[in-house]
C-alpha cells in the first residue's frame, strides 16, 4: 500500500476528531444543532454506501434502495458512530485502485465523522 493511500485514510478518519473538538469549541449551538447533525450523517451514510456499490458496478436500483434503507435506519436507530470506522478503512482499503472512488469514499468519510463527532461528545451545560 502505498504512503498517499495511508494518509488519505488517516485524512478521512480525523473526520471525527476534529468534530468532537468543534463540539468542544462551540457547546452553545450544540442543541440547536443535534437534529440537523443525525440527518447529516444519516445522508453521508447513504452516500458512502451509495459509492462503495456503485465502485463494484452493482445494479443502480438495488443500489438506491439499500442507501435508501441505510438512510432510514441510521435516521431513527441511534447507533454508535464508531461502529462504521472499521468497515470504512476495509471499504477504503478494496478501492484504494481507483483514486477517484477512493477520494471521493473518504471525503465522505470525512464529512461523515463531522457530525458524529459532534453528537459523540456529552455536553455539560453550565448554568449561571
Amino acid at each position: 500500500m502505498e504512503l498517499n493511500v495511508i494518509l488519505i485514510m488517516v485524512i478521512a478518519i480525523l473526520g471525527y476528531p476534529i468534530g468532537r473538538i468543534l463540539a468542544k469549541i462551540s457547546p452553545e449551538e450544540m442543541p440547536t444543532g443535534k437534529k440537523y447533525f443525525h440527518l447529516i450523517k444519516s445522508f453521508m451514510l447513504a452516500f458512502i454506501l451509495f459509492f462503495f456499490l456503485y465502485y463494484y458496478q452493482i445494479n443502480i436500483y438495488l443500489i438506491v434502495i439499500c442507501s435508501v434503507i441505510i438512510f432510514l435506519l441510521n435516521l431513527y436507530v441511534r447507533i454508535n458512530s464508531l461502529i462504521f470506522y472499521p468497515f470504512f478503512i476495509v471499504g477504503l482499503y478494496l478501492v484504494q485502485n481507483n483514486m477517484f472512488s477512493l477520494a471521493t469514499i473518504s471525503s465522505l468519510i470525512f464529512l461523515f465523522g463531522l457530525p458524529a463527532g459532534s453528537l459523540g461528545l456529552k455536553i455539560k451545560n453550565k448554568r449561571k
